[in-house]
C-alpha cells in the first residue's frame, strides 16, 4: 500500500479518481439506465421507478460504513 504521508503530491489526483469512478457509476443508474429502459418500451415512470431502487445502494452506502 502507497503511504500518502511520504508521496504527499499522489493525493489529489488519488481522490479525483475516487470520485470520478463514484461518479461514473452514479451516472449509469440515474442516467443511462433509464434512457435505455425506455428505448426498449418501459414507460417513463417504471423507467424511474427502476433506476430509483438500483440506485438505493449508493445512496445508503454511508449508513452501512
Amino acid at each position: 500500500m502507497i503511504d500518502l504521508s511520504k508521496y504527499s503530491y499522489l493525493t489529489y489526483p488519488l481522490f479525483c479518481s475516487l470520485y470520478f469512478s463514484e461518479c461514473l457509476g452514479f451516472s449509469l443508474q440515474i442516467v443511462i439506465i433509464p434512457i435505455y429502459l425506455v428505448d426498449v418500451d418501459y414507460s417513463l415512470s417504471m423507467a424511474t421507478f427502476i433506476a430509483g431502487l438500483s440506485s438505493i445502494p449508493w445512496l445508503i452506502k454511508f449508513v452501512w460504513e
